[in-house]
């Protein structure tokens, strides 16, 4: 059942008296707060470490973090992050904080794409007799991208790994 005008009004005043608090306390504006469940105080969710105080049954955060498993959007439309004006987010910023989002769990992963695109530079090079750099490889792998994109498999996601390889290129090429 959706909540009333009168309900979803006393949840956006709710947040929003529990933001001021968060920047009277000089709390860092990179949480996330779920807004959609009526409550006396918003859950606060930390996106870059997925710390949080939460039980199996908060079913929203659990369906958040199966979405960001599967890749999907890190902004949801449960989740809503806090900007000035509370200004709505364009398609191509989007895309860009989808890609920051990439980069950020690729490295955990992988290593730093320093490290990694080095590694594969020089086992393409051992194998083929090139001289790829990790800034090449880097630039490789957008190349890819584009190529998947003109084939009959284009798919959404690739404007964001597009955008991610983009930025590991510039990192590598000023390591």
């Amino acid at each position: 059942m959706s909540p009333s005008i009168a309900e979803a009004n006393e949840t956006l005043r709710n947040a929003v008296e529990a933001r001021r608090d968060a920047q009277a306390a000089g709390k860092p504006l990179e949480k996330w707060y779920d807004v959609s469940q009526p409550a006396t105080e918003p859950r606060c969710f930390d996106a870059s470490t997925e710390e949080t105080q939460h039980d199996e049954s908060d079913v929203p955060y659990v369906e958040y973090l199966i979405g960001r498993q599967r890749g999907d959007s890190v902004l949801s439309d449960t989740y809503a992050e806090w900007e000035p004006g509370f200004q709505p987010v364009s398609p191509a910023e989007q895309t860009l904080r989808d890609a920051i989002a990439t980069i950020r769990d690729r490295h955990g992963k992988y290593g730093p794409p320093t490290e990694h695109f080095a590694r594969t530079a020089s086992l393409v090079n051992a194998a083929f007799g090139t001289t790829f750099t990790p800034a090449d490889w880097a630039l490789v792998m957008v190349l890819d991208k584009i190529a998947r994109q003109m084939g009959p498999a284009a798919t959404d996601d690739a404007a964001i790994d597009i955008a991610g390889y983009a930025a590991c290129h510039q990192e590598c090429r000023r390591a």
